[in-house]
């Protein structure tokens, strides 16, 4: 049901780390690379936490508040994850961009999740969050707004969001990676993951 967060938890780390380690934890260290994270906002996720007062409920989109910072006050521990159902001809894709396939913290991450109309061209509804690309994972909505009502069997329309994003994303350099490369990546990656997660919406309305 949810193959866009089976493709980015599936790249966290190694085989012993995925074992051992937790979604929870993926979500509480607030790693700017986090694989787990961008799939996770994409599926409108909210988490639930609990401290000596009580329980809330804070929306991923809003848990990050800095790098490896979170909204979590000192009694507070993340108790449960709830991500929604997904509805009919939705299609997710999750892009990683590292050097080698194993032990890699992401260069880029970017996760969409995606629903088509009947026309299988239409883009009905669209969600896209970048990892390392700002200080805290981040959604695109300037970019998920230009391509909702969109023919994304139509190239340039793909084409374009991957400008549009650059207006968004705020990718820094470090010794890993300069943010001048980043930006190329983005406008390039964004579109292809796009067009993979189209894809995959119109093969689920087929079946």
């Amino acid at each position: 049901m949810y193959p866009v967060l089976e493709k980015g938890v599936k790249t966290i780390g190694s085989l012993q780390v995925r074992n051992r380690g937790t979604i929870g934890g993926n979500i509480c260290t607030a790693a700017p690379s986090a694989d787990g994270i961008g799939p996770l906002l994409v599926l409108n996720t909210i988490c639930e936490v609990s401290g000596i007062t009580g329980s809330r409920q804070v929306p991923l989109e809003n848990f990050f508040t800095g790098p490896k910072q979170t909204v979590l006050e000192d009694d507070e521990i993340l108790t449960s994850i709830l991500i929604p159902p997904v509805p009919y001809k939705y299609g997710g894709a999750y892009f990683k961009y590292g050097r080698r396939n194993a032990m890699e913290i992401a260069l880029l991450g970017i996760s969409v999740y995606l629903v088509v109309a009947e026309d299988n061209k239409t883009c009905t509804d669209i969600r896209i969050a970048l990892t390392t690309s700002a200080p805290t994972p981040i959604r695109v909505g300037k970019t998920e707004n230009f391509l909702k009502g969109k023919d994304l069997t139509n190239y340039d329309n793909l084409s374009e969001a991957g400008k549009v994003v650059l207006t968004e994303a705020k990718p820094r350099s470090s010794w890993r990676s300069s943010a001048e490369f980043r930006y190329e990546l983005l406008e390039k990656l964004v579109p292809r993951t796009i067009k993979t997660a189209f894809s995959r919406a119109v093969d689920e309305g087929n079946k």
